[in-house]
């Protein structure tokens, strides 16, 4: 099983690639962050038809990212939806006036887990790395390399489908800030994606 890097630089490549593009993701570059696409918090969003995840039974899905204050209060910057099924994975966030704190979902087998804590507040304007883990036994949330939460998940994989990237798939919960790179791994691939 070969690891997926997603990383957000030639926007002419993402545009071909795409099976819808929505708004106007804007291309931006810093040294910190290297190149990172921008999402105004409305309608700037595309669709991957794949879905990097499929057949894997334990997994590593996680999300470089800067979120700026004034988006919506339910942001879901990363959803990847089977094609069969209910079944699905995303990353998300939810703001309020001091901060924003992270939100997992994972729906394998029709079973659905959902991890967030609104005490596990993060500054916006500061970028951050969301990651999902999946071991087939339970889904863990961590920020920054920090584990945030856990908590139960049956065995599963999931199967063929499509990624959206800017907001969930049903065009609601845009994400405003910027995104540099999204990385989907069996468990067992190094953390460090560099």
């Amino acid at each position: 099983m070969q690891s997926v890097f997603w990383q957000f630089t030639d926007m002419a490549r993402w545009q071909s690639a795409a099976s819808a593009w929505h708004g106007q993701p804007k291309a931006g570059f810093e040294d910190a962050a290297g190149s990172y696409f921008s999402f105004g918090g409305e309608a700037d969003a595309f669709t991957i038809p794949e879905n990097p995840l499929a057949g894997w039974s334990a997994f590593v899905c996680e999300a470089h990212f800067r979120p700026q204050q004034g988006g919506e209060a339910e942001q879901r910057f990363l959803h990847i939806q089977c094609e069969a099924s209910t079944d699905r994975a995303l990353l998300e966030l939810r703001s309020t006036p001091d901060g924003w704190y992270a939100d997992v979902f994972l729906c394998v087998n029709g079973q659905e887990r959902f991890l967030n804590d609104p005490a596990l507040l993060h500054p916006f304007d500061r970028w951050a790395t969301l990651r999902l883990t999946y071991t087939g036994r339970e889904i863990v949330q961590w920020v920054n390399g920090e584990e945030e939460l856990r908590g139960p998940a049956g065995p599963g994989a999931l199967t063929t489908g499509c990624t959206s990237i800017g907001r969930r798939l049903n065009a609601i919960s845009p994400f405003r800030g910027d995104l540099a790179w999204v990385r989907f791994a069996p468990l067992d691939f190094p953390a460090d994606p560099s």
